[in-house]
């Protein structure tokens, strides 16, 4: 699910400033712009540019070009499903995943993440997760808000992205192939990856999982904390999609 992408439907050049109202200005009014805010625009060629806001009102706004990123918009999409984290490093997986692509970032609730009658003090936290997502898309340039789901069950995560063309659970287990070897060419439009909490997922999770096509994948012969794991496996991700958000 793409959020915030300011489309310029004409081809953008540099040092020109472009108006523009309807569905581009509600995607621009998602990044709390204020006049001076530089943000990643595209063109209806694909091409990314930096542009600077230099009027806003609620009918239309006015942003100038100032930089040819040289890339073009990705067209793959990665979304991490995310075991609720045991202390607070669920804003370290927001920052860093939304730095390195990620589309979508679903946190959920699994036997060995949290107890249940601790999930009020997370969902209490979670009105600030969009907002972590959104500073670091402006500090890494993306042309696209991530979105952060509410909390949900892990049944419900996996069967949510059931429909992805990727989908990859990571494993403890030393058969697993390594996610670069299952990744390695990919060259899909949607990849769908779940991290477990510190302990991983249970025997009964990975065969859920499993039956509703997710491949076990790990990452290596070291066990990762978990949002170490989260990282590395949107980062491979992202390496072998060829492209960056």
């Amino acid at each position: 699910m793409v959020r915030g992408k300011i489309l310029i439907e004409d081809r953008v050049k540099t040092g020109t400033s472009y108006r523009i109202r309807g569905k581009s200005l509600e995607a621009l009014l998602l990044w709390k712009p204020r006049v001076g805010l530089a943000l990643t625009i595209v063109d209806k060629t694909g091409s990314l540019f930096r542009a600077r806001c230099t009027t806003i009102s609620t009918s239309e706004a006015e942003l100038f070009v100032y930089e040819d990123m040289g890339t073009e918009m990705p067209t793959h999409e990665i979304t991490l499903l995310q075991a609720l984290p045991q202390r607070e490093r669920m804003k370290l997986i927001i920052e860093k995943t939304t730095e390195l692509g990620v589309a979508m970032i679903v946190p959920f609730v699994s036997k060995k993440s949290i107890k249940k009658e601790d999930l009020h003090l997370w969902q209490d936290k979670a009105h600030r997760w969009q907002d972590w997502a959104l500073k670091a898309a402006l500090q890494s340039r993306r042309a696209f808000l991530p979105v952060v789901e509410e909390i949900m069950a892990f049944k419900d995560a996996l069967s949510l992205y059931g429909a992805s063309e990727k989908r990859l659970i990571l494993s403890e287990h030393h058969r697993s192939p390594h996610i670069k070897e299952v990744l390695r060419g990919w060259a899909g439009s949607s990849l769908v990856v779940a991290v477990g909490p510190e302990g991983g997922f249970t025997e009964e999770e990975l065969l859920e999982a499993q039956r509703m096509g997710y491949i076990p994948v790990s990452t290596g012969h070291t066990i990762l904390r978990t949002e170490t794991a989260a990282i590395f496996a949107v980062a491979v991700a992202a390496y072998e999609a060829g492209g960056r958000r």
